[in-house]
């Protein structure tokens, strides 16, 4: 039987806020108030916890309906700057 999810700590929250602004696991373990000398791994572990990728997926999501981002947003974008790099 699955227990509640852990509480994030208030590091992990950092981290969550940092990893979305830019998504390198890294830079945002460093941000959050992590050792630069093991950020790598610390980062790259953050995001294998279930508490911690399910507050990432939520902020992303909020943040991309707070921009009115979609799929098909993207790919227009991408749509028109590929066919203005071709002419």
């Amino acid at each position: 039987m699955k227990g509640k999810p852990k509480k994030l700590t208030e590091r992990q929250k950092r981290f969550v806020k940092h990893y979305l602004i830019e998504p390198n696991a890294t830079k945002a373990a460093i941000s959050a108030g992590y050792s630069e000398k093991t950020a790598k791994a610390i980062g790259s572990r953050l995001l294998t916890f279930a508490n911690v990728k399910e507050a990432v997926e939520k902020g992303a999501e909020n943040l991309g309906e707070r921009l009115d981002i979609t799929a098909e947003y993207v790919l227009a974008k991408v749509q028109g700057i590929m066919e203005r790099c071709s002419q």
